[in-house]
Protein backbone atom coordinates (compact mmCIF):
# COMPACT_ATOMS: atom_id res chain seq x y z
CA UNK A 1 0.00 0.00 0.00
CA UNK A 2 1.27 2.91 -1.22
CA UNK A 3 1.42 5.63 2.12
CA UNK A 4 -0.06 9.04 1.44
CA UNK A 5 1.44 11.89 3.52
CA UNK A 6 -0.33 12.15 6.96
CA UNK A 7 -2.23 15.66 7.69
CA UNK A 8 -1.49 16.31 11.03
CA UNK A 9 -4.22 18.68 11.23
CA UNK A 10 -6.58 16.21 11.69
CA UNK A 11 -5.27 15.50 15.63
CA UNK A 12 -6.32 18.51 16.48
CA UNK A 13 -10.24 18.28 15.57
CA UNK A 14 -12.95 17.07 17.23
CA UNK A 15 -14.36 13.53 17.27
CA UNK A 16 -16.86 14.47 14.65
CA UNK A 17 -14.62 17.21 12.46
CA UNK A 18 -11.88 14.46 12.75
CA UNK A 19 -13.84 11.95 11.43
CA UNK A 20 -14.54 13.66 8.18
CA UNK A 21 -11.08 14.92 7.82
CA UNK A 22 -10.34 11.35 7.82
CA UNK A 23 -12.96 10.25 5.70
CA UNK A 24 -11.74 12.89 3.21
CA UNK A 25 -7.94 12.10 3.29
CA UNK A 26 -9.13 8.61 2.25
CA UNK A 27 -11.51 10.08 -0.57
CA UNK A 28 -9.25 11.66 -1.96
CA UNK A 29 -6.11 9.32 -1.71
CA UNK A 30 -8.51 7.14 -3.68
CA UNK A 31 -9.41 9.26 -6.18
CA UNK A 32 -5.65 10.43 -6.59
CA UNK A 33 -4.98 6.36 -6.83
CA UNK A 34 -2.18 6.44 -3.72
CA UNK A 35 -4.74 3.62 -3.10
CA UNK A 36 -5.44 1.77 -6.57
CA UNK A 37 -7.58 -0.90 -7.34
CA UNK A 38 -7.32 -4.52 -5.12
CA UNK A 39 -5.71 -2.19 -2.50
CA UNK A 40 -7.14 -4.24 0.49
CA UNK A 41 -7.58 -1.11 3.02
CA UNK A 42 -6.53 -2.65 6.19
CA UNK A 43 -7.54 -0.27 9.47
CA UNK A 44 -4.15 -0.86 11.70
CA UNK A 45 -2.19 0.81 8.32
CA UNK A 46 -4.70 3.18 7.84
CA UNK A 47 -4.15 4.04 11.87
CA UNK A 48 -0.72 4.63 11.02
CA UNK A 49 -0.36 6.24 7.43
CA UNK A 50 -3.40 9.12 9.42
CA UNK A 51 -2.35 8.63 13.09
CA UNK A 52 -5.76 8.03 14.25
CA UNK A 53 -7.23 5.03 16.26
CA UNK A 54 -9.38 3.00 14.61
CA UNK A 55 -12.75 4.44 15.20
CA UNK A 56 -12.53 7.19 13.13
CA UNK A 57 -10.88 4.95 10.32
CA UNK A 58 -13.87 2.25 10.48
CA UNK A 59 -16.35 5.18 10.14
CA UNK A 60 -14.86 6.55 7.07
CA UNK A 61 -14.19 3.09 5.29
CA UNK A 62 -17.68 2.35 6.44
CA UNK A 63 -19.03 5.64 4.99
CA UNK A 64 -16.93 5.06 1.61
CA UNK A 65 -18.74 1.32 1.14
CA UNK A 66 -21.67 2.76 1.51
CA UNK A 67 -20.88 5.61 -0.83
CA UNK A 68 -19.82 2.63 -3.22
CA UNK A 69 -15.70 4.05 -3.47
CA UNK A 70 -15.37 0.91 -1.69
CA UNK A 71 -16.35 -2.63 -1.38
CA UNK A 72 -16.49 -5.37 0.80
CA UNK A 73 -15.06 -8.79 -0.34
CA UNK A 74 -15.29 -12.12 1.95
CA UNK A 75 -11.91 -13.39 2.23
CA UNK A 76 -9.87 -10.06 1.54
CA UNK A 77 -11.81 -7.55 3.31
CA UNK A 78 -12.55 -4.06 2.54
CA UNK A 79 -10.95 -3.44 -1.23
CA UNK A 80 -10.83 -0.31 -3.66
CA UNK A 81 -12.99 -1.31 -6.30
CA UNK A 82 -12.59 -1.45 -10.63
CA UNK A 83 -15.04 0.23 -12.48
CA UNK A 84 -17.03 -1.88 -15.12
CA UNK A 85 -18.53 -0.14 -18.07
CA UNK A 86 -22.11 -0.97 -16.45
CA UNK A 87 -20.86 1.48 -13.88
CA UNK A 88 -20.04 4.43 -15.95
CA UNK A 89 -23.23 3.68 -18.22
CA UNK A 90 -25.21 3.40 -14.75
CA UNK A 91 -23.74 6.40 -13.07
CA UNK A 92 -23.89 8.81 -16.21
CA UNK A 93 -27.40 8.03 -17.58
CA UNK A 94 -28.70 9.01 -14.12
CA UNK A 95 -26.11 12.37 -13.55
CA UNK A 96 -27.35 13.58 -16.45
CA UNK A 97 -31.21 12.67 -16.63
CA UNK A 98 -30.90 14.88 -13.67
CA UNK A 99 -28.76 17.44 -14.13
CA UNK A 100 -31.12 18.19 -17.54
CA UNK A 101 -33.81 18.69 -14.58
CA UNK A 102 -31.79 20.53 -12.38
CA UNK A 103 -30.61 23.05 -15.76
CA UNK A 104 -34.05 23.61 -16.70
CA UNK A 105 -34.59 25.39 -13.17
CA UNK A 106 -31.33 26.84 -13.21
CA UNK A 107 -32.55 28.95 -16.05
CA UNK A 108 -36.09 30.03 -14.60
CA UNK A 109 -34.71 30.94 -11.67
CA UNK A 110 -31.66 32.17 -12.94
CA UNK A 111 -30.73 35.59 -10.77
CA UNK A 112 -27.61 38.00 -10.80
CA UNK A 113 -26.14 36.80 -8.01
CA UNK A 114 -26.57 33.02 -9.47
CA UNK A 115 -24.99 34.29 -12.60
CA UNK A 116 -21.99 35.65 -10.89
CA UNK A 117 -21.31 32.97 -8.41
CA UNK A 118 -21.20 30.57 -11.80
CA UNK A 119 -19.01 33.01 -13.66
CA UNK A 120 -16.26 32.58 -10.32
CA UNK A 121 -17.12 28.96 -10.54
CA UNK A 122 -15.78 28.92 -13.90
CA UNK A 123 -12.62 31.85 -13.87
CA UNK A 124 -11.49 29.08 -10.97
CA UNK A 125 -11.49 26.52 -12.86
CA UNK A 126 -9.38 27.74 -15.84
CA UNK A 127 -6.85 29.28 -12.85
CA UNK A 128 -7.36 25.84 -11.61
CA UNK A 129 -6.27 24.64 -15.07
CA UNK A 130 -3.56 27.21 -16.34
CA UNK A 131 -1.63 26.39 -12.76
CA UNK A 132 -1.41 22.59 -13.93
CA UNK A 133 -3.22 21.13 -10.86
CA UNK A 134 -5.99 18.69 -12.04
CA UNK A 135 -6.77 17.46 -8.77
CA UNK A 136 -8.14 21.20 -7.97
CA UNK A 137 -9.38 21.32 -11.30
CA UNK A 138 -11.71 18.09 -11.04
CA UNK A 139 -12.76 20.06 -7.72
CA UNK A 140 -13.79 23.13 -9.25
CA UNK A 141 -15.65 20.70 -12.08
CA UNK A 142 -17.92 18.85 -9.82
CA UNK A 143 -18.96 22.33 -7.70
CA UNK A 144 -19.77 23.97 -11.25
CA UNK A 145 -22.22 20.89 -11.39
CA UNK A 146 -23.67 20.98 -7.64
CA UNK A 147 -24.25 24.22 -7.93
CA UNK A 148 -26.83 23.92 -10.77
CA UNK A 149 -28.36 21.06 -8.94
CA UNK A 150 -28.63 23.57 -5.93
CA UNK A 151 -30.15 26.34 -8.00
CA UNK A 152 -32.78 23.44 -8.61
CA UNK A 153 -33.96 24.71 -4.96
CA UNK A 154 -34.97 19.98 -4.92
CA UNK A 155 -33.29 18.17 -1.91
CA UNK A 156 -34.40 15.30 -3.39
CA UNK A 157 -32.90 16.07 -6.12
CA UNK A 158 -29.60 17.15 -4.74
CA UNK A 159 -29.91 13.68 -2.32
CA UNK A 160 -29.40 11.49 -5.61
CA UNK A 161 -27.10 13.89 -7.54
CA UNK A 162 -24.29 13.37 -4.33
CA UNK A 163 -25.02 10.15 -4.00
CA UNK A 164 -24.31 9.50 -7.59
CA UNK A 165 -21.64 11.65 -7.33
CA UNK A 166 -19.91 9.84 -5.00
CA UNK A 167 -20.12 6.93 -7.03
CA UNK A 168 -18.72 8.70 -9.93
CA UNK A 169 -15.53 10.00 -8.48
CA UNK A 170 -14.27 6.54 -8.44
CA UNK A 171 -14.09 7.20 -12.50
CA UNK A 172 -11.85 10.31 -12.91
CA UNK A 173 -8.50 8.88 -11.57
CA UNK A 174 -6.94 8.43 -15.02
CA UNK A 175 -8.34 12.47 -16.21
CA UNK A 176 -5.75 13.73 -13.36
CA UNK A 177 -3.21 13.01 -16.07
CA UNK A 178 -4.65 14.45 -18.96
CA UNK A 179 -5.30 18.10 -18.69
CA UNK A 180 -6.92 18.24 -22.78
CA UNK A 181 -9.80 16.31 -20.85
CA UNK A 182 -10.11 19.01 -18.58
CA UNK A 183 -9.79 21.52 -21.53
CA UNK A 184 -12.58 19.90 -23.74
CA UNK A 185 -14.65 19.68 -20.04
CA UNK A 186 -14.32 23.38 -19.38
CA UNK A 187 -15.17 24.21 -22.90
CA UNK A 188 -18.25 22.52 -22.60
CA UNK A 189 -19.11 24.08 -18.42
CA UNK A 190 -18.73 27.62 -20.68
CA UNK A 191 -21.12 26.37 -23.57
CA UNK A 192 -23.81 25.27 -20.56
CA UNK A 193 -22.84 28.46 -18.82
CA UNK A 194 -23.98 30.80 -21.84
CA UNK A 195 -27.21 29.14 -22.77
CA UNK A 196 -28.21 29.80 -19.20
CA UNK A 197 -27.04 33.25 -19.03
CA UNK A 198 -29.24 33.63 -22.33
CA UNK A 199 -31.97 31.96 -20.60
CA UNK A 200 -32.01 29.44 -23.36
CA UNK A 201 -33.84 26.63 -21.91
CA UNK A 202 -33.17 24.05 -25.14
CA UNK A 203 -29.70 24.96 -25.39
CA UNK A 204 -28.83 24.48 -22.23
CA UNK A 205 -30.51 20.89 -22.10
CA UNK A 206 -28.60 19.98 -25.27
CA UNK A 207 -25.03 21.42 -23.66
CA UNK A 208 -26.07 19.46 -20.67
CA UNK A 209 -26.71 16.20 -22.88
CA UNK A 210 -23.94 16.68 -25.09
CA UNK A 211 -21.23 16.61 -21.93
CA UNK A 212 -22.07 13.73 -20.39
CA UNK A 213 -22.03 12.02 -23.60
CA UNK A 214 -18.50 13.19 -23.75
CA UNK A 215 -17.52 11.86 -20.65
CA UNK A 216 -19.48 8.34 -21.04
CA UNK A 217 -17.19 8.23 -24.39
CA UNK A 218 -14.16 9.14 -22.89
CA UNK A 219 -14.54 6.80 -19.66
CA UNK A 220 -15.24 4.00 -21.84
CA UNK A 221 -12.76 4.16 -23.87
CA UNK A 222 -10.63 4.90 -20.79
CA UNK A 223 -11.57 1.38 -19.89
CA UNK A 224 -11.22 -0.16 -23.19
CA UNK A 225 -7.51 0.90 -23.56
CA UNK A 226 -6.58 -0.25 -19.84
CA UNK A 227 -8.34 -3.72 -21.20
CA UNK A 228 -6.31 -3.68 -24.09
CA UNK A 229 -2.89 -2.84 -21.91
CA UNK A 230 -3.96 -6.00 -19.49
CA UNK A 231 -4.84 -3.67 -16.68
CA UNK A 232 -7.94 -5.61 -15.79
Amino acid sequence: MRQPEPDTGVLSQTPDSKQQQVYKLIRDAIVKNEFPPGTVMVERKLCDIYNVSRSPIRNALQQLTFEGLLTYMPGKGTVVPEFTLEDILEVYDLLEVLQVYAVRQCVHQLDTVAEETMNLLLTSERAALEAGDLFVVSQWDQRFHDFIVDRSNNHRLKILFDQLNNQRVRFITPTLQDPEHYERSFQEHQDIFRSIREKNVDAAEAAVRQHYTTLKQYYIAVLINKSHLGGM
